[in-house]
């Protein structure tokens, strides 16, 4: 190990978040921007949920959009589902690890809603049962995925795809989601204050 190695990941690490980042569709984000929006003006709750890192960066994003606006008259109304140990570790006593996110949301939720999940994979199933029971409720669903999207991409109503190779570090996806709701967040700062 020395400097010369550590530099090389370092370099070839914040090349590869520029690349992503680069190749954001910025229509896509633009359609999150409008369906949070949209959810704010039917008094809706913007509810996000991820497991792992995605757990961590839906929390960051729930709590930056519950934030930002100085006008606490017409609020952003959001929760993250993975926020609340003592109701997860109940349900998944009670029920199974796979369906608490879900029973979560029918608890709390309610039709016009938007859920927003974060997943490097697509693939958890946890989060599958999840956008299902959303769609049953009439809950819009916008996915923030990596790797090749997996079966999330196919049961939200929208998408942002940051497309990952093989053998791509999941954190690669998770940073440029974290981004993402640093880039909304600050945009509704400084368009709505």
């Amino acid at each position: 190990m020395d400097i010369k190695d550590f530099s090389n990941i370092k370099n070839n690490y914040v090349s590869k978040i520029n690349d992503l980042l680069t190749g954001l569709d910025d229509s896509q984000l633009y359609n999150l921007l409008e369906l949070i929006l949209q959810t704010r003006e039917k008094q809706g709750t913007v509810f996000f949920l991820g497991n792992g890192g995605s757990a961590l960066n839906a929390c960051h994003f729930s709590m930056g959009l519950s934030l930002i606006s100085k006008k606490w008259d017409n609020p952003f109304r959001s929760q993250s589902l993975s926020d609340n140990a003592a109701k997860i570790s109940s349900l998944s006593n009670d029920y199974s690890f796979e369906e608490t996110y879900a029973k979560l949301l029918q608890v709390t939720a309610r039709k016009d809603d938007l859920l927003v999940i974060l997943s490097s994979s697509g693939n958890s199933k946890n989060l599958l049962l999840t956008a299902q029971a959303a769609k049953k409720m009439e809950v819009k669903t916008f996915a923030l995925v990596g790797g090749d999207g997996g079966e999330l991409l196919k049961r939200c109503d929208a998408h942002i795809h940051i497309e990952s190779q093989p053998g791509d570090d999941a954190g690669f996806a998770e940073d440029v989601h974290m981004i993402i709701g640093h880039i909304i967040t600050q945009y509704l700062e400084h368009h709505l204050n």
